[in-house]
């Protein structure tokens, strides 16, 4: 149904989108500059009690108080409704289009009109989370996102599920305004044509939203979920020595040798994480092991081996050890062989 201001303006659009598509269905009301709005309201409450044929009615007008006559008519009669404003020709036959001739549904039809409309205004890239109860816990989900990923030119809106699934109008001011990546929460609202990710495939999987959107982590998230998993794994095999100050020194280990372009590959970072806490266990323990072929990696390393044996002083004085020769070769095997030695 069109809704214009001014005389004869959306009954010769309605006019022109019937006989185009040889149709009848596209209704119209003209809104005089002097009518009132509740008259406004009454005329066109009864025009759609009379043309609603139980699927809803999409609202096509051209600007102020019309924009909201709609949301009146669904409160008082029941009938779904949406509206599209700042509507011209051209969108009007195409919503006409795909009502008579595609059957596509009240909501397809609006989010298709929407992105078309906007389509020229660079919309920005959205995610959307969602709480089953609330807002709460989209809110905390939508804190974790732009907390842990880089985030230009991409906005994290929270909703409530009832917001989609009954489609507020904040909901559609988002789908609206925005290309929607994806929709993320505990239950699927299961909306056309919008991607829906499961809460627990974010948080199990970090890499998950780079891999199907191209949403980087943030370095410093990547690097510590690094050290996360060493001290989660150093607290299933160490004993005597405290997880949390290996990774401390590890850290400064890390930051010493990195000053000598030695980057670690997230892979062999955490597996040397792991080995070097097993080195201090056991040379705190005085439980010394022997390398095969100490001097000749000596040898041949002998530059890395100096690097590493300054870094290594950090262990040494926080746990009161000595970190020897046949251990540091055998961190020289762990990164030129990727081999791991505990």
């Amino acid at each position: 149904m069109v809704l214009m201001h001014g005389d004869g303006v959306a009954k010769n659009i309605a006019n022109v989108v019937n006989k185009l598509l040889n149709i009848t269905k596209v209704a119209y009301f003209d809104m005089p500059l002097d009518m009132n709005v509740d008259d406004a309201l009454i005329k066109i409450m009864n025009i759609s009690k009379e043309i609603h044929q139980g699927k809803g009615i999409l609202y096509l007008v051209d600007m102020g108080s019309l924009k909201n006559i709609p949301d009146s008519i669904e409160k008082f009669t029941g009938i779904r409704t949406r509206v599209i404003d700042n509507v011209s020709t051209p969108i009007v036959l195409e919503a006409a289009r795909k009502a008579y001739f595609l059957d596509e549904d009240l909501d397809e039809i609006y989010n298709s009109i929407c992105n078309r409309t906007f389509s020229n205004e660079n919309k920005k890239r959205c995610i959307v989370t969602i709480c089953s109860t609330g807002e709460g816990t989209a809110d905390k989900l939508k804190n974790y996102i732009e907390s842990n990923y880089e985030l230009e030119n991409l906005a994290i809106y929270s909703l409530s599920f009832f917001d989609i699934t009954e489609r507020t109008e904040k909901y559609y001011n988002i789908i609206r305004e925005n290309d929607v990546l994806c929709l993320i929460g505990a239950l699927d609202p299961e909306i056309n044509g919008i991607p829906y990710v499961p809460t627990d495939k974010i948080i199990k999987d970090k890499n998950y939203l780079a891999t199907n959107f191209g949403i980087k982590l943030k370095h410093n998230f990547l690097v510590e979920n690094e050290y996360r998993e060493i001290k989660e794994t150093l607290e299933e095999f160490l004993t005597y020595i405290n997880p949390s100050k290996v990774i401390e020194a590890y850290k400064l280990f890390i930051k010493d040798i990195e000053k000598y372009n030695i980057a670690l590959k997230r892979e062999k970072k955490i597996k040397l994480g792991i080995h070097m806490g097993c080195v201090v266990e056991r040379l705190f323990t005085n439980n010394f092991i022997k390398h095969h072929a100490k001097n000749e990696v000596i040898n041949k390393n002998n530059g890395l081996y100096q690097i590493l044996k300054n870094a290594l002083t950090v262990f040494n004085t926080m746990f009161n050890i000595n970190i020897n020769d046949d251990e540091i070769c055998f961190i020289i095997d762990i990164i030129n062989y990727d081999e791991l030695y505990v």
